[in-house]
């Protein structure tokens, strides 16, 4: 029985060859331009403007689409008739003029409901005027029968210090805007 040889006291590695000479072990890399960095992954070297834009592009598709289903909706509820017609008669009410001054401004958030179906028609709008000494609401209560003219029931404007003045017309039907243009010669 043979004896195994004693470990290497230079610091090498014992081999199982006695007259194999082991190479002496280091903690260094003997060229250091050898060793390659190790490359950064594609989120640490975009971090800074991927997150923002992660966080970011759902909000603003969300508000994208608030902001068009608002612009429809305002969008037909101004386009009737109705609501053009009773806002260009506040707006030549003297009575308005006196109170809340020219030029007179239709707000932006209309309110109420507007109805046509088979021809007849309800409406009842909320629509905010302001102008330079004040501001208030028009409110417009008006029907339609067999896609005729509309009747209109109630206008009146209320001011925000809670004044209210009634623009009603004796006949209940206010001239629509083409009607208007080809009664005044201008």
């Amino acid at each position: 029985m043979t004896t195994p040889p004693p470990p290497p006291t230079d610091g090498s590695q014992p081999t199982d060859n006695p007259d194999d000479p082991a190479p002496p072990i280091t903690t260094q890399p003997q060229n250091r331009s050898s060793v390659e960095p190790r490359r950064r992954g594609w989120w640490s070297r975009n971090w800074a403007w991927a997150l923002p834009l992660a966080t970011l592009s759902p909000i603003l598709c969300c508000g994208g689409v608030i902001v068009a289903i608002v612009a429809t909706v305002s969008g037909i509820v101004r386009y009737p008739d109705v609501y053009k017609d009773a806002a260009a008669h506040a707006m030549a009410s003297p009575q308005i003029i006196e109170v809340i001054g020219e030029p007179i401004e239709v707000g932006l958030w209309t309110e109420g409901n507007l109805s046509v179906l088979n021809g007849k028609g309800v409406a009842k709008l909320t629509i905010p005027l302001t102008g330079p000494n004040g501001a208030g609401n028009l409110i417009v209560d008006a029907t339609s029968e067999d896609d005729g003219p509309w009747t209109y029931h109630e206008i009146k404007f209320t001011t925000d210090a809670g004044q209210t003045i009634d623009i009603n017309t004796d006949t209940g039907r206010i001239p629509s805007v083409a009607e208007r243009l080809v009664e005044s010669p201008q």
